[in-house]
């Protein structure tokens, strides 16, 4: 994912955590986290490298719910950052489309 720092200063972006969930169902598939601390130069905009993985029971849903699918629409709820210590905390589900499955 992109972070845009807007800010006039550096910022380090120590944590970012996030529940993935099968938009359809809002069935939770699985979990995001970053491995790393990442630094976040001011008005430039970072990469940040995220990683996750299904449950078992989110490999089960794909092939119940969506058997012959190749990709899930999912969104990204419970989203929260920390960012120089500050913990900021996203309420609204954050829409990241399709992602493959297989």
């Amino acid at each position: 994912m992109n972070f845009t720092n807007i800010l006039g200063y550096n910022l380090t972006i120590n944590g970012v955590s996030a529940q993935v969930v099968c938009t359809q169902h809002d069935y939770q598939l699985g979990s995001i986290s970053i491995a790393s601390l990442v630094s976040a130069l001011a008005n430039e905009t970072t990469q940040i490298t995220v990683s996750g993985s299904w449950t078992k029971d989110a490999e089960n849903h794909n092939l119940t719910q969506h058997p012959r699918a190749t990709s899930v629409d999912v969104n990204l709820v419970e989203l929260t950052i920390n960012v120089n210590g500050i913990t900021i905390q996203q309420c609204e589900p954050i829409s990241v489309g399709y992602i493959p499955i297989t």
